[in-house]
């Protein structure tokens, strides 16, 4: 039995789900856009050239493809796996950790429809990529280089950004899901500044992320207490419902 039929999500929260990730990742893209101005227009002292989109090119360029675009998502995957072994097997905290991120939007996401769940991986890659990777480790590296070493501020860039990426994903603020979100956030970094290919972040986000909820589904399926009690059916409308009140 699939999980979407185990444990049927309601029409109304799935649309609710879907709507509130479009709705946040666009707001990222917007993070990014303004972004990308004021980092062109810092860099070169071209404010004008900046708001007419001068730093398009730039970012076309970086839309090439490179070889770490498949390496990058296994060894996030696996990375995952790993540190999910490890606390399964040395801490009661991890299962608790588990247990709430099951019982919330985590909880949600691998019973929506396929295509939309691949739509709202899609998002969160490109849109993430474009604002942590291109926008955020640009700005560190313009500031950084001013005080440090070339290889000293790309480490340094990549670790503040890494941080920063962590902080705002607030669902994974524990022990145990911050190693795997700090992480992720490295080797995403670190690939992004050793290839200069945002689209092979992109792509290797993206495919993480489709590949840790598809994961979910099998384990879902396969463990009877995957939710520890209750199974949430109402995050999104609820989440909507304490904005509007």
């Amino acid at each position: 039995m699939k999980a979407q039929e185990q444990y049927p999500l309601p029409p109304e929260e799935q649309k609710a789900l879907v709507n509130a990730t479009i709705l946040s990742e666009l707001l990222w893209l917007a993070v990014f856009w303004a972004g990308a101005t004021v980092l062109h227009g810092l860099s070169t002292g071209d404010w004008i050239g900046a708001l007419a989109l001068a730093w398009m090119p730039d970012l076309l360029a970086s839309l090439r493809p490179h070889w770490v675009m498949f390496a990058l998502p296994l060894a996030m995957f696996a990375m995952a796996k790993g540190v999910q072994l490890w606390g399964q097997k040395t801490s009661p905290s991890f299962r608790a950790a588990k247990l709430k991120l099951n019982q919330g939007l985590n909880g949600e996401l691998p019973r929506l429809r396929t295509a939309h769940l691949v739509l709202c991986m899609c998002l969160a890659g490109i849109c993430e990529e474009l604002t942590f990777r291109y926008v955020l480790i640009g700005y560190l590296l313009l500031l950084l280089s001013l005080l440090l070493p070339a290889a000293a501020a790309e480490a340094a860039a990549v670790a503040i950004s890494a941080l920063v990426f962590w902080l705002v994903h607030f669902q994974y603020r524990n022990f145990w899901m911050g190693i795997i979100a700090f992480t992720v956030g490295l080797i995403l970094g670190a690939g992004y500044v050793l290839s200069g290919s945002l689209l092979a972040v992109m792509f290797a986000h993206t495919a993480y992320n489709i590949a840790v909820v598809m994961s979910d589904r099998f384990e879902m399926v396969r463990d009877p207490d995957y939710f520890g009690g209750k199974v949430p059916v109402s995050f999104a409308l609820d989440m909507a419902e304490k904005r509007a009140s």
